[in-house]
């Protein structure tokens, strides 16, 4: 078991952005996008191929850097959440890891923070 880096409550923001931009190379993905998410809610990104869902949950989770604006995970920086394993990112893919079955690629995440594996796939 490990202990937050920071007290909570239902109340504060899990995630807020302001001016967002970002791309890749010299492509423009997003730009002045701001997002809040509640903790403890449920939130779903929807929106056509290229709008920039990946690139926005790319930089939530640190995985990209924001070409301008201002992002926090927690009331901190991105970095420290990343660190402290409050956040990942997991992109869409048909497989995690082709050499697993679904059921030892759904408790991944669970061993990977030091849950034995039995409790993992009893939890699964």
């Amino acid at each position: 078991m490990r202990a937050l880096a920071r007290p909570r409550t239902e109340a504060a923001m899990a995630v807020e952005g302001r001016g967002l931009a970002a791309g890749y190379g010299s492509l423009s993905v997003l730009a002045d996008c701001d997002i809040e998410i509640a903790a403890g809610s449920l939130t779903a990104l929807v929106g056509p191929n290229g709008a920039g869902k990946s690139t926005l949950l790319k930089l939530v989770t640190g995985a990209l850097v924001p070409w301008r604006g201002t992002l926090s995970v927690f009331g901190g920086a991105v970095a420290q959440a990343r660190r402290a394993g409050e956040i990942a990112y997991m992109p869409q893919k048909d497989l995690l890891l082709p050499w697993r079955n679904l059921l030892d690629n759904a408790i991944l995440g669970l061993v990977v923070q030091g849950v034995p594996r039995a409790q993992a796939r009893a939890q699964a």
